[in-house]
């Protein structure tokens, strides 16, 4: 579910962006390969982008889980600071 927002929030941004890229003085849209060919290499940025944070934020999590031995003691605050690192991850993603 997290996968597919991020997802949508890329093809939003990028159709955005997009659109503005096409639009020339006048204000009419010219289709061109270039813009397309930007639009697809954004698309892909950002894709390998998000899934890299996620990555990184799924790592730090099981080090902190693994590491800190308090956490076991404590389950609803390990709970927590993994509901609040994958919250986080949406964020900076």
């Amino acid at each position: 579910m997290l996968g597919e927002g991020v997802i949508n929030d890329a093809v939003s941004i990028i159709v955005y962006q997009t659109i503005l890229q096409m639009k020339d003085a006048n204000g009419e849209i010219n289709l061109s390969l270039p813009t397309i060919a930007t639009s697809i290499g954004m698309f892909c940025y950002l894709i390998i982008a998000s899934v890299g944070i996620g990555i990184v934020f799924a790592l730090s999590i099981s080090f902190f889980t693994k590491k800190i031995t308090t956490l076991k003691e404590n389950p609803v605050f390990e709970i927590s600071l993994m509901f609040l690192f994958g919250y986080l991850s949406f964020v900076v993603a």
